[in-house]
C-alpha cells in the first residue's frame, strides 16, 4: 500500500501562508486558507468540507453531511473557539448567506495543487493528507492513553469501524 503522507503542523503553516498568495482576489486567498484550516482542525473530508452551510456552523461545532452505507447522515464535529471565529470573521467580511466555500470538488484540487507548488510542498500530499494529519495530532495530543482513544478517533473521523482508524 501507498505511504500515509500527513499534514504537520509546520507543512500546515506553509500552506496557510501560501494560501494568501494563490491569486490577486484576497477574497479567495482567504476562502482557501479557511477551507484547509477547516480540514485541518477538524478532521472532515473535502468533500463534506465543500458542502458546509454557514447556518451549519455553531460556536462549538460544525454540522456535516456524511455519506455512511451510501446514505446521507447527518454529524455534528466539535471545534475550537478560534476556528468559529475565523469562519464566521470569513462568512461577515464576505457577506456569505449559504455554501462557505461555492467550489466543487476538483476545484479544490486544483487550488490545492497551485498552493502547495506555492509552498514547495512535494505531489504526495494531498487535501487527505489534513486528515491524517488531524488523526496523527489527535493521539498525540490526547491525555487520554487509553484504549477508548481510538473509538474517540473514530467517531471524531465519522468512521464506521475501528478497522477504518486504527
Amino acid at each position: 500500500p501507498a505511504e500515509f503522507r500527513s499534514i504537520t503542523p509546520e507543512l500546515a503553516e506553509r500552506l496557510f501562508s501560501a494560501s494568501m498568495s494563490y491569486c490577486a482576489l484576497p477574497q479567495v486567498n482567504e476562502m482557501w486558507q479557511l477551507y484547509m484550516l477547516i480540514l485541518w482542525q477538524t478532521g472532515v473530508r473535502a468533500s463534506e468540507a465543500l458542502a458546509i452551510n454557514i447556518h451549519d456552523v455553531f460556536p462549538d461545532k460544525i454540522k456535516v453531511i456524511r455519506l455512511k452505507r451510501r446514505k446521507p447522515a447527518t454529524d455534528y464535529v466539535p471545534i475550537q473557539g478560534q476556528l468559529y471565529e475565523a469562519i464566521t470573521g470569513y462568512a461577515n467580511r464576505y457577506k456569505v448567506k449559504a455554501r462557505l466555500f461555492p467550489r466543487t470538488y476538483i476545484g479544490a484540487r486544483y487550488a490545492f495543487s497551485a498552493i502547495r507548488e506555492i509552498a514547495g510542498i512535494g505531489e504526495d500530499y494531498t487535501l487527505h493528507s489534513f486528515r491524517h494529519g488531524f488523526a496523527y495530532n489527535y493521539i498525540k495530543q490526547s491525555e487520554d492513553k487509553s484504549a477508548e482513544l481510538l473509538t474517540k478517533l473514530q467517531r471524531a473521523l465519522g468512521h464506521s469501524g475501528l478497522d477504518t482508524t486504527g
